[in-house]
């Protein structure tokens, strides 16, 4: 059944690109950004754009939508930022997604977020994060919150997930956490879960694929050096194929993913695993993800990033009063979500 949503933290439609495709409608966006607004306005003209989530009023969607959706800023919960949690201006946002989520009636919700969600303050935010979905404030457990769970209150049924992209076609690793939650019985674990699930990109039997991965410091500019970017990068296959429509067969990536990080000298670090490169500051594609393109080092394009994304080509070129810089576009790439994701959990939503 398609259902209708209202969208936080919109971004330039990220979570929206998925779920539509899934066949959803969204019917109002929420996001603070003017240049993502001027994005949100291009692709969907005459949807209602608010532009502060702190007093957006819920009674103007009271029965008029089915689901919350959206990705609370995530730099108090990453494990590259000063941890301040949902006390932090930031993330601390979040609680506007329950309050309007409850007061409009709502009967889903979707939130997404980094993976240092699970252990900002010793796992007590992701419990604060259930119980502000659910009406239950579980304990933490002694082991840590683990990658998948579910939690039942009395507002809602709440499952989650740590789901990577590259799982999802797209040659990026990007580890993020997922949270479906519906009210009563509505909301079962197989929202997101498949039995016996495999990660959902795996290579046929006998198929070689070359896999190097990236080192960058800030991912495709994410939310400063996130905790699974700064560590592992991306994935990408050497000779990856896009599937999405309109692009051809043929169009592949051959090229050998590169890449900087904060590391001021500029040396060549490889292993039989990991190919990456590091650089000061101030030369091309420093802080910013980079391939190695024959004999020369250059930056990825906007792009690619939106690619990596799994957006539309061109889907951050152009705004409602013309052309996006690439400053921006890189950064709205980093802060976004891959529509992927959100499109595989659209079609799981009853």
């Amino acid at each position: 059944m398609a259902m209708n949503i209202l969208s936080l933290f919109s971004g330039v439609g990220g979570i929206d690109i998925g779920l539509e495709a899934a066949g959803h409608h969204t019917v109002a966006f929420c996001e603070i950004d003017p240049k993502c607004r001027e994005i949100l306005a291009h692709h969907w003209p005459g949807i209602p754009i608010h532009d502060d989530v702190t007093t957006l009023n819920p009674e103007e969607y009271r029965g008029r939508v089915d689901l919350v959706a959206g990705g609370s800023p995530c730099q108090d919960l990453s494990v590259a930022g000063r941890r301040a949690g949902l006390d932090g201006e930031r993330s601390g946002l979040f609680w506007h997604q329950c309050r309007i989520a409850d007061q409009s009636h709502a009967r889903w919700f979707l939130w997404e977020n980094v993976a240092g969600a699970l252990t900002s303050n010793n796992g007590a935010d992701f419990a604060a994060v259930l119980w502000g979905i659910t009406g239950t404030l579980p304990d933490v457990p002694d082991e840590g919150w683990q990658s998948c769970g579910v939690v039942v209150g009395p507002k809602r049924t709440a499952v989650w997930r740590l789901f990577d992209a590259r799982w999802f076609g797209v040659p990026q690793r990007r580890r993020r956490v997922f949270i479906v939650a519906g009210a009563g019985t509505e909301c079962g674990p197989e929202i997101l879960f498949e039995p016996s699930s495999s990660p959902r990109d795996s290579a046929p039997s006998g198929e070689t694929r070359e896999i190097v991965a990236a080192l960058t410091s800030t991912g495709v500019g994410t939310c400063g050096a996130d905790d699974n970017q700064g560590q592992a990068g991306h994935l990408i296959p050497t000779s990856f194929r896009w599937h999405s429509s309109g692009r051809s067969d043929t169009d592949r990536m051959t090229f050998i993913p590169m890449a900087f990080s904060e590391n001021q000298r500029a040396e060549v670090l490889e292993t039989p695993y990991v190919r990456s490169i590091t650089s000061g500051g101030g030369k091309p594609g420093a802080g910013y993800p980079a391939v190695r393109h024959d004999s020369a080092v250059r930056r990825l394009t906007p792009l690619e990033c939106e690619r990596l994304m799994g957006w539309p080509d061109h889907w951050t070129a152009q705004g409602i009063n013309g052309p996006i810089a690439d400053s921006h576009r890189y950064r709205m790439c980093g802060n976004g979500v891959v529509s992927n994701i959100t499109e595989w959990i659209g079609r799981r939503l009853p």
